[in-house]
């Protein structure tokens, strides 16, 4: 798998929907929504290795008061 095939996999994957009806990016922010915190910046980055690929997903957040 060449990046461009790699990168389009994950944004699928990013955007798929899961099994109750969300998708990630939907349900991650409803969970932040839920604890009352923002969500300023997020990141996310692929990693191939021999025995798979791994995705890295980091947020900042604002915890509001």
């Amino acid at each position: 798998m060449n990046n461009t095939e790699t990168i389009a996999a994950a944004l699928a994957l990013i955007s798929q929907k899961t099994e109750n009806g969300g998708s990630f990016t939907e349900v991650v922010g409803k969970l932040f929504e839920n604890l009352n915190v923002g969500i300023e910046d997020w990141k996310v980055s692929m990693e191939e290795s021999r025995d798979g690929t791994r995705i890295f997903v980091r947020f900042q957040i604002h915890v509001k008061m």
